[in-house]
């Protein structure tokens, strides 16, 4: 999938979480955690990435 495919998945999936009164929070430059209003998420340490 190209960069623009990409962006209009993730703002399609954004507004669907903005209708149902969720959340959105980016995890990493690529990553969106898309929750439902019920949902609490919370950081912890993050595992290193393989290559990192």
């Amino acid at each position: 999938m190209d960069d623009t495919d990409v962006r209009q998945h993730v703002d399609f999936a954004a507004g669907l979480v903005f209708a149902l009164r969720g959340g959105t929070e980016r995890v990493t430059q690529k990553v969106f955690l898309l929750s439902a209003a019920n949902v609490e998420s919370r950081r912890t340490t993050a595992l290193p990435l393989p290559g990192a």
